[in-house]
């Protein structure tokens, strides 16, 4: 998984300190508003509301990064695609933990 320190060594090689870049940066912080946002909207529905751990967080980042297209980039949309994809995977082994058989 990137790592903020895998980054800086990155621009410490390749990059001055005066040159022009363009960057994209997601972090733990949008994760954590885009849950945000979808149990507020869960709350509307009287849908129960998601609960990720930090492990599952960093899924959700390394996953968009693995997954990124050059064409869409890194965005709202692709966020949202991953986290959906990674709760939804989170649902199913809840579900499985609760089987009794």
């Amino acid at each position: 998984m990137p790592k903020v320190r895998d980054l800086i060594c990155i621009l410490n090689a390749d990059f001055n300190l005066d040159d022009t870049i363009a960057y994209s940066l997601w972090t733990e912080n949008d994760v954590e508003k885009l849950v945000e946002q979808e149990n507020r909207n869960r709350r509307l529905k009287d849908d129960p509301e998601v609960y990720l751990e930090h492990e599952d967080i960093d899924d959700i980042l390394e996953l968009m990064h693995d997954e990124n297209d050059p064409d869409q980039g890194l965005n709202n949309d692709s966020l949202y695609s991953v986290y959906l994809e990674i709760s939804g995977n989170l649902q199913v082994e809840k579900e499985e933990d609760v089987s009794i058989f």
